[in-house]
């Protein structure tokens, strides 16, 4: 039996699987499809933005989430003891890209996004472990993870840009919200829900147990929900 311990750490093991909370498209996305992490290019250029009329200078948290994404954001000491979920949409409709942001639930995302990291970790530390049994155990705590209701995030900010892509001419809006939740609050309450699957699945093995044990502490230790 591997201990989870082991074979993460448990941030490491996840930045390339569990990008969430943002998206690029003309038609209404699904959650999953509106979690891709933005990513910067040299093409894109801004031509206009919510804070010009006024000559507000864009927030560091959306330049920091635009080059890092949601860790990248809190790293800025304004938000330390906290994670950062950003929903992010864009749109060649600037009011459809806002309406999207605006109405687009905090915490359902940091749900599917908790589900996801757990569900990554998870899988590689039962990965030898045997039976079909395992498999539809995990999938069974992803989806009841993905569901989850975890209470105490907030929603701190918003902001858009109209951007240009230098080489195609192309303009659209991207629409941001940040959402904020304390770090222990949070992993706390992914644990006790873990926990809570964990004790209610009477087909889950002796050594399965073990593993999500060890999981749960290292949440309840380190965190690495938001990695």
């Amino acid at each position: 039996m591997k201990s989870v311990k082991k074979t993460l750490p448990f941030i490491a093991a996840l930045c390339a699987s569990a990008a969430i909370l943002a998206g690029c498209a003309s038609a209404p996305k699904t959650p999953a499809a509106a979690a891709a992490e933005v990513k910067p290019t040299q093409k894109t250029i801004v031509i206009d933005d919510k804070g010009a009329t006024f000559g507000i200078p864009t927030p560091e948290w959306v330049t920091a989430y635009i080059m890092s994404g949601n860790l990248g954001v809190e790293k800025l000491p304004l938000y330390k003891d906290k994670y950062c979920f950003v929903v992010n949409y864009d749109d060649t409709s600037k009011d459809y890209a806002i309406a999207w942001v605006q109405n687009a639930s905090g915490p359902q995302q940091i749900a599917q996004k908790v589900s996801t990291t757990v569900a990554s970790s998870a899988s590689n530390a039962l990965s030898g472990e045997k039976g079909t049994g395992v498999e539809s155990n995990l999938n069974a705590a992803t989806e009841q993870l993905s569901n989850a209701a975890f209470n105490g995030a907030t929603r701190e900010a918003d902001w858009w840009q109209i951007v240009k892509n230098s080489d195609t001419g192309k303009e659209e809006c991207r629409a941001f919200a940040l959402w904020l939740i304390n770090k222990k609050q949070l992993d706390e309450q992914v644990a006790a829900n873990l926990q809570n699957i964990v004790d209610n699945n009477s087909a889950m093995s002796a050594a399965e147990r073990a593993i999500y044990a060890d999981l749960i502490a290292q949440i309840r230790e380190s965190g690495g929900i938001n990695s």
